[in-house]
């Protein structure tokens, strides 16, 4: 049986695929729901922001930065004249 699948990413599917192809396509649209489900609740950016503060503080540095760079280049523009 296979998984619920959105109604127009089936027909799309079927209209441009073989069975077999679309059979692949609903497997990787299906595959790619947990990671926008985590993205979508924040769970990734706390996972980063977790492994970012350790690794900071396995160097001996502080679990945040206390000052960052920005750096900028100059946007050459055409002025009539």
């Amino acid at each position: 049986m296979r998984a619920q699948v959105p109604a127009f990413i089936e027909k799309i599917a079927v209209s441009m695929a073989t069975p077999r192809q679309a059979d692949q396509l609903f497997l990787t649209i299906l595959s790619l729901a947990p990671f926008h489900a985590w993205r979508n609740s924040g769970l990734l950016a706390t996972i980063n922001q977790l492994l970012a503060t350790t690794a900071r503080q396995k160097m001996g540095r502080e679990a945040s930065p206390s000052a960052s760079v920005i750096d900028s280049q100059p946007v050459k523009s055409r002025e009539a004249g």
